[in-house]
């Protein structure tokens, strides 16, 4: 979306390194190459709402001393500032007051200064900031930046650039309670909930900006497109598939088996729940137990399935692999659940139960780049069959100065980051380096999609796995007959079947590609009353399903009312039969595709196909599904 919006700060772009500057020092930085970021980018908005934590936090201390902070978040939408207020009530006249000091305080030239954990944890504990104090503690960081105001203190656990606005605006929401830290046993904190602009304009541009994400919003599309639901009686996070949406979702997972199996992928299937024996050898209860779901029965722990990767790893273990035989690629849509905090469910996006297309790769270390090539060949490949091109990639790698905490030798850690590295670069895929934030047992590239209004949405992953290895002891045998340690590749390409979807949604707007739509095609009589032309419209239709085509036949009210609902469930090809089609059997069909104006809001594509009769409907679906699918389903 063309950004009309306030400038937060510049990116200035140095050898491989970025570096976020101040819009307050840019003329420091006389000719150098400066990208602006702004409030609606997602970085814009991340340095805008972690600047105004930092206010208001020293706002609150302005106000009341005696207040405990207990810490500062934001969504796209909002700011939540938790407060320990010792039983106090937040009135109106503290709301005013905070607002109009925090705005006071984002007028002023504040300064960011760094300090070391300790030094911090003793400014806190001086303070009595104690619930801060927990916070910085438990945080791995040995450095942290903090905002100092008449003695208080704020501290900034995300990125910190100074900013001055002297044209904010902020706006109360609500309130609500929150336990601390998420622990129901815990205690309560106020949490203020506050929206915040860095000006009028940006506050206009927001407001067009949420109205068109509300059209996106793929739980009302869900609902509307009658595609799922969830039920108290199942359980929150646990979706229920109507027929509508379980047809797309077997279209998924039709598209990528047979995809899988063209490029040398052999389908497993595993069961849902093991003993917790299992994942003691792999490490994940010690790890995840309380995102687990643990449970004891005939004297054994179970465990409800949360990851695929230790069964496909007892599959490959049922033999001994020579070297010659590697890599060996396994591809399962495994179904996993993992407990989430009921707070943080949404729809499709945020669930308990979730199906990855994954697979898990077993091979030498000299393959490796190889196989990332073939991995991201494919990813492309799957990717425009979505009709997704608009997409970057991260590559995570170890922090170069705090090495100890990655499992491997430094030597592989070196070959298999480099290899990465080198397979994005050959296939001329832009990425960006993020320093510390590989896992302890491997580096790993993350796929990041963006939509028409800048949004970015994480979705596959292609992780490199030394510590699995290690702990099931998986080798192969070499050409010197001595046992060598294989490299895992964890791959789910676009991460779980729910997630994915609820991004296709918020993509298109509901307008799914042709191949994906529940229903392909609607088939309207003139005549609601003539029993030629409804009779003509059912045996279209069931000679369109014969040849494996979607179609409904819309028979009962208005032409234009039906039209019209056809247009809003979204269905692609919409086929008008009066006299004249019956007549000379030649149909135009109206064709609606996802599009977008100047503005990246959406705006349907519509376009007019003539076909004659039904084999030539039949035959013009079953070209266009196979191109965009690639001649994957036809």
């Amino acid at each position: 979306m063309v950004s009309n919006s306030d400038v937060i700060a510049y990116i200035a772009k140095k050898d491989e390194h970025e570096e976020l500057i101040p819009r307050t020092k840019v003329k420091e930085y006389g000719n150098t190459d400066l990208q602006p970021v702004f409030f609606d980018d997602e970085l814009g908005k991340r340095l805008f709402y972690s600047w105004v934590c930092r206010a208001l936090e020293l706002g609150v201390k302005r106000i009341s001393k005696s207040y405990l902070l207990g810490g500062c978040s934001w969504t796209l939408n909002e700011i939540r500032l938790d407060i320990y207020t010792f039983n106090d009530s937040i009135d109106d006249r503290f709301i005013k007051n905070l607002l109009e000091e925090t705005t006071r305080l984002l007028s002023q030239q504040l300064r960011v200064e760094k300090v070391g954990k300790n030094d911090l944890l003793q400014i806190l504990k001086e303070k009595s900031e104690v619930l801060i104090y927990e916070v910085v503690k438990d945080n791995d960081s040995r450095e942290f930046m903090i905002v100092k105001d008449d003695g208080n203190v704020s501290v900034c656990l995300d990125t910190c650039v100074e900013q001055s606005y002297n044209e904010a605006v902020l706006e109360y929401v609500n309130q609500s309670m929150v336990h601390w830290r998420g622990d129901e046993k815990s205690f309560l904190l106020t949490r203020l909930h506050i929206r915040a602009f860095p000006s009028k304009k940006a506050k206009n541009s927001q407001a067009e900006l949420e109205r068109e994400y509300s059209l996106r919003d793929h739980v009302i599309l869900g609902r509307e497109l009658d595609l799922f639901l969830t039920d108290p009686s199942v359980g929150a996070g646990l979706i229920l598939w109507a027929p509508n949406g379980a047809i797309v979702r077997k279209l998924m997972e039709e598209f990528e088996y047979k995809l899988h199996l063209r490029h040398g992928y052999q389908p497993v299937v595993t069961p849902h729940l093991a003993t917790s024996e299992l994942f003691e050898t792999s490490g994940h209860l010690s790890y995840y137990r309380e995102n687990m779901y643990v449970f004891d029965h005939d004297g054994k722990t179970h465990v409800v399935k949360p990851m695929n990767c230790p069964f496909h790893i007892l599959i490959f273990k049922r033999k001994k692999w020579s070297y010659k035989e590697l890599p060996v690629r396994y591809f399962e849509f495994g179904t996993v659940y993992r407990y989430e905090r009921a707070g943080t469910l949404h729809g499709l996006t945020r669930v308990r139960g979730l199906t990855q297309d994954d697979s898990h790769i077993f091979l030498r270390p000299d393959q490796i780049q190889e196989e990332i090539g073939r991995l991201l060949d494919l990813l492309r490949l799957m990717y425009s069959s979505y009709g997704i091109n608009n997409y970057s990639f991260k590559l995570s790698l170890r922090d170069p100065n705090n090495q100890s905490k990655y499992i491997g030798s430094a030597e592989l850690w070196e070959k298999a980051e480099k290899a990465l590295e080198e397979a994005l670069i050959n296939h001329g895929i832009p990425f960006k380096k993020e320093y510390g934030e590989a896992a302890f047992y491997g580096p790993k590239i993350d796929i990041y999609l963006k939509d028409s209004l800048g949004r970015e949405w994480q979705c596959g992953t292609i992780q490199l796995d030394f510590n699995l290895p290690e702990r099931f002891n998986i080798t192969y045998v070499d050409q010197d007959n001595k046992e060598k340690r294989v490299v895992i590749i964890h791959r789910a390409q676009i991460g779980s079947i729910e997630r994915f979807l609820g991004i296709l949604l918020e993509y298109y707007a509901g307008r799914l590609p042709l191949w994906l739509a529940p229903v392909q095609v609607a088939l309207l009589p003139v005549d609601e009353h003539s029993e030629e032309q409804r009779s003509y419209a059912l045996r279209m239709r069931d000679e369109l399903i014969n040849n494996g085509i979607r179609a409904e036949a819309m028979m009962e009210g208005r032409l234009q009312a039906r039209v019209r609902e056809a247009r809003k469930i979204r269905i692609p090809l919409i086929v008008v039969i009066g006299e004249k089609e019956l007549r000379t059997e030649e149909f135009e069909a109206q064709w609606i595709k996802y599009g977008v104006d100047e503005k990246g809001r959406y705006k349907p594509v519509e376009e007019k196909i003539t076909v004659r009769g039904i084999r030539g409907l039949v035959e013009w679906i079953k070209e266009e599904v196979g191109r965009e699918t690639h001649g994957i389903i036809k």
